[in-house]
Order: C-alpha cells, then sequence, then structure tokens
C-alpha cells in the first residue's frame, strides 16, 4: 500500500496500492511540477512511504505524529 505523510501539518493518507510496475529503483529526475502537494496545508514536501499489507496502511493514517525511520 502507497501512503502519504504531510511533515508540516502531520497529516497522512492512503493513496492505494502500487501499480506492480513500480519498483523501489532509484528514477532519473521527475518532470517539472511533478512534487506531491499537502491537500490541507498547501506544503510541497510530502513524503510517501510504502507498506506491505493494508492493515500497517490503516494503522499508519489513523496514528498521527511523525513516522519513525
Amino acid at each position: 500500500m502507497l501512503c502519504a505523510e504531510c511533515p508540516r501539518c502531520h497529516r497522512r493518507s492512503i493513496l492505494g496500492k502500487p501499480s506492480a510496475d513500480i519498483t523501489d529503483q532509484t528514477a532519473p529526475e521527475p518532470p517539472a511540477g511533478a512534487k506531491l502537494r499537502c491537500d490541507f496545508c498547501g506544503s510541497k514536501n510530502v513524503k510517501l512511504i510504502r507498506f506491505d499489507s493494508p492493515m500497517e496502511a490503516l494503522r499508519f493514517a489513523n496514528t498521527r505524529g511523525t513516522t519513525q525511520n
């Protein structure tokens, strides 16, 4: 499951299940304007976080605060 967290307002969202084509390999620079934006506070520094199961994603989305690395 693909999730996102805004470091400014700490809003967390479940974006969905990524396509099988998407891998964790490093990619070239994204096209101009290809950043995610928080729909709550407008921050452009949204972090993507991947989880293996829907339950982990749900637990993440229901817990507000900073992510633990």
